[in-house]
């Protein structure tokens, strides 16, 4: 069977870095978070309006968010945290980390050979989309079972994958 994990991650950027194309290196730069993140005034709002979702999907009751604490995000000595995680494809608590090549050719990180896809332009998606679709294989004529929309590249993948969606609000 397949192990399913789900994260999601609520970041703060800016409309600059939101138009900047994704081959632009940050680490080209003097400095890797902006200067408007580093305002105190900019990161209390921030902060408020994350609370305000986390207890609104909370108090619907349908799932339940915990924040990640500075640990789990950056991991300790005994144990790794999500992000050495994320770079080793696994979420294992004995992961280690693996060398990673970014080539014209393929990126592997170990023995791992990735391929990423990414849906960037809105002309390449659809104008409508419903949220959820019978799926057939687990419905029957007294009951449906519903998938969302995005269950194809997720949920029904037969192999390991990540699954990473970035929602931009202007």
């Amino acid at each position: 069977y397949l192990n399913h994990a789900c994260f999601l991650f609520l970041t703060k950027t800016t409309k600059e870095r939101m138009r900047r194309q994704s081959n632009f290196n940050t680490l080209c730069r003097g400095f890797l978070i902006p200067k408007e993140i580093r305002n105190r005034e900019i990161i209390t709002k921030f902060l408020e309006a994350v609370g305000q979702f986390e207890r609104i999907v909370n108090d619907s009751g349908l799932i339940k968010l915990t924040p990640l604490t500075s640990d789990e995000i950056t991991g300790t000595k005994e144990s790794p945290g999500i992000i050495e995680k994320y770079f080793s494809l696994s979420l294992e608590d004995t992961t280690c980390l693996q060398d990673i090549q970014l080539s014209p050719e393929e990126m592997r990180i170990g023995d791992n050979v990735l391929c990423l896809h990414t849906l960037s332009d809105t002309d390449d998606l659809p104008s409508e989309v419903a949220t959820d679709s019978r799926y057939e294989k687990l419905s029957t004529d007294r009951s449906d079972c519903r998938l969302s929309f995005a269950a194809p590249v997720g949920l029904l993948l037969s192999c390991n994958h990540l699954y990473n969606q970035f929602i931009f609000i202007d």
